[in-house]
């Protein structure tokens, strides 16, 4: 298991969507965390609760979002103001 440390920016709150419904909806968002996890996992897809760093759906290397990261997702797609956070993601290969 391999740790790596996200930094979710102002930045990338700013510049992010919530997450959207619909017949096209695959489960994948452009969060703030998705957002800051992509600088490191170019090609992830990210989802309120895992992340699959292939970008490649239910593949290793996977990761769960920690609490944290869930929250944060839950905050910021229900409109809530969100703030800059740091978290650890333990990364299973």
């Amino acid at each position: 298991m391999t740790t790596i440390q996200i930094e979710v920016t102002a930045a990338d709150i700013a510049a992010a969507e919530t997450v959207f419904t619909g017949p096209d909806y695959d489960g994948a968002c452009d969060c703030p965390i998705a957002r800051a996890i992509r600088r490191v996992y170019p090609e992830a897809i990210v989802t309120p609760r895992q992340v699959f760093l292939t970008g490649v759906l239910h593949t290793n290397p996977f990761a769960h979002l920690p609490l944290a990261a869930r929250q944060f997702i839950a905050d910021f797609d229900a409109g809530q103001p969100v703030g800059p956070i740091t978290f650890e993601l333990e990364v299973e290969e």
